[in-house]
């Protein structure tokens, strides 16, 4: 109960953009929660869109954490058309989360020059 609390008011403050951290891998997640202030990692005000069939980050981001790729290439349509985008992984913490990670796949653009 206090944690779906902890969700309504952090929705209901933030809307639907929550502060991430974003970590490279699963051992870089956990040495970050237990030693704070040490292994690199970033955070990024991403937004939530519960109706989106793939998720995405900038390039920019990608490249600065090093962040691995799929071989495999994701179809996307947007706006734009159909485009190919590289796959990359790495471990998503959201507040909501409390201290676990999740393991998460992405495509990688550079959104603030061209959005789908």
């Amino acid at each position: 109960m206090q944690q779906q609390q902890f969700i309504i008011e952090e929705l209901n403050e933030n809307g639907p953009i929550v502060l991430a951290e974003i970590h490279t891998n699963v051992q870089t997640f956990l040495y970050n929660k237990n030693n704070p202030q040490t292994a690199l990692y970033k955070k990024a005000r991403l937004l939530i869109d519960t109706g989106a069939s793939i998720s995405g980050l900038d390039k920019n981001l990608i490249q600065l954490l090093q962040l691995p790729e799929y071989t495999a290439l994701a179809q996307v349509e947007g706006a734009g058309g159909l485009v190919q985008l590289k796959k990359y992984r790495c471990v998503l913490y959201l507040p909501i989360f409390l201290q676990k990670g999740l393991p998460f796949r992405y495509c990688g653009r550079k959104f603030s020059a061209n959005p789908l």
